[in-house]
C-alpha cells in the first residue's frame, strides 16, 4: 500500500496556508479568529463556516464538517489521503518521499512515478499538437475547419486545442527521440494495438481531456479527411477513466462552483459553443452515457444538473437515463431544448454566439421533459394512451 513517509507529511503541512488553500474554493472575509466563510458543503445564507490558520483547521458550525487542510480537500473534491497530500506538496513545491511495509520504497512508488511519466507525456503532446495547429503547415485544415465553425482563437487557445498529423508513424519516432521506451508506449493509450508503432490519432482536430486538477490525461480526436469514426477518444489508462471524468470540467469548474449549476451536453463543439457564447459553466461525457461516477463528480462543484442533447430520439433516449442518474445521486435536473432542434455547434456556427447565449435561458424541469416526451411518444387520442402517458 502507498504510504507517505512522516516527515513528507510534516513538511506539507507546513508550508501550506490553511487559508490560501480553502479561499480557493470559499469566498472568505477576516474575522475574530481568523476567516469566515459560506460552508461549500451544504446551502447556507448567513456564514457558519470558520477558518483558523493558526491551527491549521476549518469548522463549520451548521453541518458540523471539520478537521484540517486535508480532510478538507479529500471533502470538497473527492480524494483519496495520499491524493489531497500530493497535490498540497505539488502546491508547496514538497519532494514525497513513500515507504513500504519495510520502510523502504515499494511498488507504489515506482507505479507513482510512472503515473508522472505520463502526465508529462500528455502534457508534452498538448504542446506539440498546439503548436502543430497554429503554426505547421500539415495544420492547415484543421485550422481552416475551426475557422468554419466559428470556434474563436481564444476559445482554441483556452481549450489548448490541436492538430494530429495524417502521417501514423510520426508520433511513435518522436517520442522515442525524446527518450521514451516501446514498452512504456505500448500502455499509453497514443497507439494501435495491432500496430505499436502507428499513432491512434491521425489528420484530427485534437481536443486534450484534463482531469479536475488540470493536467491532460487523454485526448478527443475530430477526423477531417479519410475513413474512420468521426471522433475518436482514448483508451482508458492508468490516468484516465472515461466513467469518472467530464470534458473541460477543470476550465469549468469556478463557473459552476459560482452558480451551483452545471450544464452538461452532447460533445466537444457543443462545449466550446457553450463557452464562447459566455456560459462558462459546460462540460459533456466522453462518448458515454452520463454516468454515476461522472454525477458524483459533478456534485462536488454543483446542485443542479442542465442536460442539453441531441433532439433525436437517441439523444431524448439519454436525457431521460441522465435525468434518472442525477436524481440517483442527488442533483437537481433541467433540460435545456434548443429551438428548432438544432445543436448548440450548429447554433454558433449559424446564428451565432450571442443568439446561442439568448437560446439557453430556456429550460424545462427534468419531471416536466420526462411527462413531456412520454405524451408525444405515444397516441394520446385514445383513453389507453392517454392512460400510458400519465
Amino acid at each position: 500500500m502507498k504510504r507517505i513517509r512522516k516527515d513528507s507529511l510534516e513538511a506539507v503541512l507546513g508550508r501550506t496556508d490553511v487559508a490560501a488553500v480553502i479561499g480557493e474554493y470559499v469566498r472568505l472575509q477576516r474575522s475574530r479568529s481568523g476567516y469566515k466563510g459560506l460552508c461549500p458543503f451544504h446551502n447556507e445564507k448567513t456564514p457558519s463556516f470558520n477558518v483558523v490558520p493558526e491551527k491549521g483547521l476549518f469548522y463549520c458550525f451548521g453541518c458540523q464538517k471539520g478537521g484540517d487542510v486535508i480532510a478538507f480537500l479529500r471533502e470538497i473534491e473527492g480524494l483519496s489521503f495520499v491524493e489531497a497530500v500530493e497535490r498540497l506538496a505539488e502546491k508547496a513545491g514538497v519532494q514525497l518521499e513513500y515507504e513500504g511495509a519495510d520502510g523502504f520504497p515499494d511498488e507504489a512508488a515506482r507505479e507513482s512515478r510512472e503515473r508522472d511519466t505520463l502526465y508529462e507525456l500528455y502534457e508534452r503532446l498538448t504542446s506539440t499538437f498546439q503548436w502543430l495547429l497554429r503554426e505547421h503547415p500539415s495544420g492547415k485544415a484543421a485550422r481552416e475547419y475551426l475557422d468554419r465553425r466559428k470556434v474563436s482563437r481564444e476559445i482554441q487557445e483556452s481549450f489548448r486545442l490541436g492538430y494530429a498529423p495524417r502521417d501514423r508513424r510520426w508520433l511513435f519516432d518522436f517520442l522515442r527521440k525524446k527518450g521514451y521506451s516501446p514498452e512504456f508506449l505500448a500502455g499509453t493509450g497514443l497507439f494501435s494495438r495491432d500496430h505499436p508503432d502507428r499513432a491512434l490519432f491521425a489528420d484530427r482536430v485534437m481536443f486534450p481531456i484534463t482531469d479536475y486538477r488540470g493536467r491532460s490525461v487523454a485526448f478527443g480526436g475530430r477526423l477531417l479527411q479519410g475513413d474512420g469514426p468521426k471522433y475518436l477518444n482514448s483508451p482508458e489508462s492508468r490516468v484516465f477513466h472515461k466513467q469518472d471524468n467530464l470534458f473541460a470540467l477543470s476550465t469549468s469548474a469556478k463557473a459552476i462552483r459560482q452558480d451551483r449549476t452545471a450544464l452538461i451536453c452532447e460533445g466537444y463543439m457543443d462545449v466550446l459553443a457553450f463557452h464562447q457564447a459566455g456560459i462558462g459553466y459546460a462540460v459533456a461525457p466522453l462518448g458515454t452515457a452520463f454516468t454515476d461516477g461522472q454525477a458524483r463528480l459533478l456534485r462536488r462543484y454543483a446542485d443542479q444538473a442542465v442536460f442539453c442533447f441531441d433532439s433525436d430520439d437517441a439523444g431524448q433516449r439519454a436525457t431521460e437515463k441522465a435525468l434518472m442518474t442525477a436524481a440517483r445521486i442527488g442533483l437537481r435536473a433541467k433540460v435545456l431544448v434548443l429551438e428548432g432542434g438544432k445543436d448548440p455547434a450548429e447554433i454558433l456556427e449559424t446564428r451565432g454566439e450571442e443568439e446561442l447565449k439568448k437560446l439557453s435561458i430556456f429550460t424545462i424541469n427534468g419531471d416536466d421533459f420526462v411527462v413531456r416526451r412520454a405524451r408525444t411518444a405515444r397516441d394520446t387520442t385514445t383513453a389507453e394512451g392517454k392512460a400510458l402517458a400519465l
